[in-house]
């Protein structure tokens, strides 16, 4: 385990949970400290939530390469500035889903770091700039985009991750067993695992990490939303 993996193991990911990482990962990252180790969960964590929803968009606008930086490594693809991560994802043809994948780290992020603003700021200005184009491409106000279109977005990005949850926690495991002792990961391996067999991203029950707020459980339960999943599944 403390090895740079040779190749994607989903029984491994299966097999452990994201609060398991410390212990895992302690020899092939000696000198992280708790604190570290608990930043790069919660970056991975973060790049999950855009991650699964790219999946369930099936776009193939993957880089080739992500990355959780190691503190104190240098990464190949991501630099040296700390615990900061990159699942890199190009824009997407769909302006729903590009939103969707714009929102979902932000909205994961507001629901287990409420109080953290500066994680979300660049997903928000995605947002924003694709809901400006949704409303240049329909002759209407941003504000008037916003409220016919960015709410149904957000609601069902909301949606999403509390249907998702435990995908999340599975697919935040599984960067980070699969980063090189520098942070950085091949994408494609588990891309292509989910892509052979779609139906996959429902992963088998397991303790997550992160605990979804019941309040967002309720909301998502009582306004009756629902996740978006394409058709053919």
């Amino acid at each position: 385990l403390n090895r740079l993996p040779r190749y994607f193991d989903a029984k491994l990911v299966n097999e452990v949970s994201l609060a398991d990482i410390p212990k895992i990962l302690s020899e092939r990252h000696p000198h992280l400290s708790a604190t570290q180790h608990q930043a790069r969960m919660t970056v991975s964590a973060h790049e999950a939530s855009h991650f699964l929803v790219a999946l369930l968009s099936r776009t193939t606008n993957f880089g080739s390469y992500g990355y959780i930086r190691v503190p104190g490594k240098s990464s190949k693809h991501g630099g040296k500035k700390g615990a900061q991560g990159c699942v890199p994802i190009g824009n997407l043809e769909s302006h729903k889903w590009d939103m969707m994948v714009s929102l979902a780290g932000s909205l994961f992020s507001g629901m287990v770091e409420p109080d953290n603003e500066i994680v979300s700021r660049g997903d928000q200005k995605d947002y924003e700039e694709r809901l400006s184009e949704y409303a240049r491409e329909n002759g209407i106000s941003v504000e008037m985009a916003e409220v016919e279109f960015g709410q149904m977005v957000t609601d069902e990005t909301a949606a999403t991750l509390v249907k998702y949850w435990p995908t999340i926690d599975w697919l935040a495991t599984a960067l980070l067993l699969n980063c090189s002792a520098n942070g950085d990961i091949k994408i494609w391996p588990i891309i292509e695992y989910f892509y052979s067999d779609p139906k996959r991203l429902v992963v088998p029950p397991r303790s997550t990490y992160f605990e979804l707020p019941q309040k967002y459980a309720d909301s998502v339960a009582t306004r009756g939303l629902a996740a978006s999943v394409p058709r053919e599944w």
